[in-house]
């Protein structure tokens, strides 16, 4: 009976396959700049990044967030990214002041393939972590995956961007400053249509 729950749970969440929520990598998309100063200090450095995601019933406890990107160096593959989940605001961009969930991770990456500007594009692989658990339930969430520039391999410098989808699911991506000011849609530069960000949140 348990294990028929919890098939129903997935099955019911957006583009999850019976997975969660799915929105891979489109190659040969190019990347954007998503960098906060430290997981302590989660203002963006220069631009910070964010994509909207659904879930549409139940609570599904989160066992994985992955996502794609590209980086200036293969030292910066396994350093700390700074992970926050917003509610949405109703007016298609994340509500800043309700963060649902947070955490810094040190994800594992594996090589995809090469993006449409011949940058090497990897998948990161993290494990919510079991003290920090993570369940979302029904509703229209936005995820932020950045680089903590503290703890990067280049210090004052951009090390990562965050690959791109197309087409856009939902709501356009957007990236932000420090005043927030806001960038939405953002236009993919090799083709100029709208980009979302490629990631998976996974039961």
């Amino acid at each position: 009976m348990k294990k028929l729950v919890l098939f129903a749970m997935l099955a019911l969440a957006s583009l999850s396959f019976g997975k969660g929520w799915v929105q891979p990598w489109t190659p040969k998309l190019p990347a954007w700049e998503s960098v906060v100063y430290s997981c302590d200090y989660p203002k963006p450095y220069k631009l910070a990044a964010a994509d909207d995601f659904v879930f549409e019933d139940f609570e599904i406890p989160i066992a994985s967030i992955n996502w794609w990107g590209v980086v200036s160096d293969s030292a910066q593959l396994n350093r700390p990214y700074h992970i926050v989940i917003y509610k949405d605001n109703g007016r298609c961009q994340p509500a800043f002041d309700s963060i649902v969930w947070e955490d810094c991770l040190k994800p594992e990456a594996k090589f995809q393939g090469v993006d449409c500007q011949g940058n090497k594009v990897y998948k990161f692989f993290s494990t919510v972590p079991f003290w920090n658990p993570l369940t979302v339930g029904f509703g229209h969430f936005w995820i932020q995956i950045s680089e903590s520039d503290v703890d990067s391999v280049n210090p004052d410098k951009t090390d990562f961007w965050w690959s791109s989808h197309q087409p856009v699911e939902q709501c356009p991506a957007l990236q932000w400053d420090s005043s927030f000011n806001i960038i939405q849609p953002l236009i993919d530069p090799c083709n100029q249509r709208k980009d979302d960000l490629a990631f998976e949140i996974l039961a």
